[in-house]
């Protein structure tokens, strides 16, 4: 596991086997998805939440027990244990010329962002704030605070986590040879969060998984 420190925001990497990685770029292949527009503000790439005919995100059990056991590192080092579960998940794509324009997730704790091919171009962009210089009065006014910028390369096999609210964008591909391929989710704290005399708060999420398993039963049953 590689950790990068961002002043107080940490960005977690993982690295996940090839042949499963080429599993997942197959599996989508053989899948009729209909590619829609991003829904970000100047941004061209296309994505893939779900459809009408299949309602539920892109799922896969081996790739999402693998995210799991990540999220379960990070979930430990960032948040003592209490348990990180993926609520959301989409495919997306950039084809030459494509890019996505700065944007935070909002409703997550933590994101994830999973590179299935490798590129030159079509970085992931993450912005933040240097901690602020502040004033002879004690404080931090905006035009005192420096903008930094961190730059995730598009490498095949890498997972990244990230804070939710941290501004990311993605650059231009301009890669004339391949389309850029990832698959991103959000994650929401799931179970007992605080558990004291004077406070208790026990969160079930409705995960991915949970909606694929409903969507399969459905299906199987009305075949019946």
């Amino acid at each position: 596991m590689k950790t990068t420190n961002l002043a107080s925001y940490n960005i977690y990497e993982f690295e996940c086997d090839d042949e499963l990685t080429n599993k997942i770029l197959a599996d989508i292949q053989q899948q009729q998805i209909i590619w829609l527009p991003s829904a970000i503000k100047d941004s061209n790439l296309l994505g893939y939440l779900g459809s009408k005919e299949s309602p539920v995100p892109y799922y896969h059990v081996e790739l999402f027990n693998w995210f799991d056991d990540c999220l379960n590192i990070v979930s430990n080092d960032q948040f003592n244990n209490i348990k990180l579960t993926i609520c959301d998940s989409w495919l997306t794509k950039s084809k030459l010329g494509q890019q996505a324009d700065w944007h935070i997730h909002t409703k997550s704790i933590y994101s994830g962002l999973f590179y299935l091919t490798t590129h030159n171009t079509a970085d992931t962009l993450f912005e933040y704030n240097k901690t602020p210089i502040k004033n002879i009065l004690g404080n931090a006014g905006d035009d005192l605070i420096t903008l930094k910028t961190f730059v995730s390369n598009p490498k095949k096999n890498k997972l990244i986590f990230f804070p939710s609210d941290l501004k990311h964008s993605v650059r231009i591909n301009k890669d004339i040879r391949q389309t850029r391929h990832t698959l991103s989710f959000n994650t929401y704290y799931d179970g007992v969060i605080s558990n004291t005399n004077t406070s208790f708060l026990d969160i079930k999420v409705n995960s991915v998984q949970d909606r694929y398993k409903s969507y399969i039963n459905k299906k199987n049953n009305e075949t019946m």
